[in-house]
């Protein structure tokens, strides 16, 4: 799920994206309550936002601690 395609799902409500001159009240509130309704599209969002600051995270442990990431001949990716 990507961020466009969220927007666009949401935007189908009749909301107005934050930014495109919309209220970030109402968006945050209206995002709240397409959750709690058990939303597909919100939840593939949310789950697709949790994943990448999951990688985000591991790849900033890997960077701090001087490893640097390789692709690897046979693909794959690891650290050196």
């Amino acid at each position: 799920m990507t961020k466009e395609q969220w927007t666009e799902h949401m935007e189908s409500d009749g909301l107005v994206a934050p930014s495109k001159g919309g209220s970030v009240e109402s968006w945050r509130a209206a995002c709240r309550d397409h959750l709690a309704k058990s939303c597909r599209m919100c939840q593939l969002r949310s789950r697709t936002l949790r994943a990448s600051r999951r990688v985000k995270e591991i790849r900033s442990v890997y960077a701090d601690l001087g490893m640097v990431r390789v692709k690897g001949n046979l693909g794959g990716t690891y650290y050196e």
